[in-house]
């Protein structure tokens, strides 16, 4: 069992004819493998009167998007070839890379009365040569200003891309074993298995791409993803138990910022 080949899955979503539902996909896949729940700006009527929970509109608004810089602090060995050439002067050896901001409202099922949900600063390249997404989406976000970005619900999202244009269509994506619990008691087991690649699927795939391609650990997925510092513990060891107490590591996008500075030929 395996997971999609990206470029295959990056193709698909560009094929899809409607324009608002494209970038949707974009956007879940880019941003931080988001649920899609944190990208819709409605709530269902199924949604607004399910028993148990606050229903939210997690999905950000055009205000939720900015421009920034990073400078580069290490110097590449291409950089450090020209400077010893002459060809640049040292300060062009640390250039300063456009930056996107995404503020991103951390999508949890039960969220007190009166509590606000945390969010996520998710940062990607503005040069297409490192993320040929990152300019098209942004612009989107600008132009919706205080509304929201994408003012339809998940629901239509997933119905339009099983029924209307099933792009993803005879892909799948592997699923360990789990447990389904109610009132604490174990009431099924399922085996490890395939299921159809649809909006969950991007999000595992992006995952898998962060920690394979761009060498993400525990701590950059806990600011990109908006994993727990629990979740995060689990995954990498070296993360400190002290770290809980600083909720700072959301807004942290400069720790991983600099391993999204690849382009094609270098992944």
């Amino acid at each position: 069992m395996s997971m999609p080949n990206v470029l295959e899955v990056r193709r698909r979503i560009e094929s899809v004819q409607r324009g608002d539902i494209c970038l949707c996909l974009k956007a879940v896949y880019l941003l931080g493998a988001a649920r899609i729940a944190e990208m819709t700006g409605k709530l269902c009527p199924k949604d607004s009167i399910e028993a148990g929970r606050r229903q939210i509109v997690y999905g950000p608004k055009g205000t939720d998007a900015s421009l920034t810089e990073f400078q580069v602090q290490e110097l590449s060995l291409a950089n450090a070839v020209q400077v010893l050439k002459g060809n640049i002067v040292l300060e062009e050896a640390f250039p300063k890379i456009p930056v996107a901001l995404f503020r991103i409202k951390i999508a949890k099922q039960h969220l007190i009365e009166s509590e606000t949900p945390k969010s996520r600063l998710v940062a990607l390249p503005l040069d297409e040569k490192y993320e040929p997404w990152t300019k098209e989406l942004y612009e989107y976000f600008h132009r919706a200003r205080d509304n929201y970005v994408f003012p339809f619900t998940r629901q239509e999202v997933w119905h339009y891309i099983t029924y209307k244009e099933p792009i993803f269509k005879g892909l799948t994506y592997p699923v360990e074993k789990y447990e389904i619990k109610k009132d604490g008691q174990v009431i099924a087991r399922a085996l490890p298995h395939n299921r159809p690649f649809k909006l969950h699927g991007l999000r595992h795939l992006r995952t898998k791409e962060l920690f394979e391609v761009y060498q993400f650990d525990g701590l950059d997925f806990a600011a990109y993803i908006g994993w727990s510092i629990r979740k995060a513990s689990s995954f990498d060891q070296n993360i400190p138990q002290q770290l809980p107490r600083y909720a700072t590591v959301y807004e942290n996008w400069k720790r991983y910022f600099p391993k999204l500075l690849k382009t094609t030929e270098n992944q």
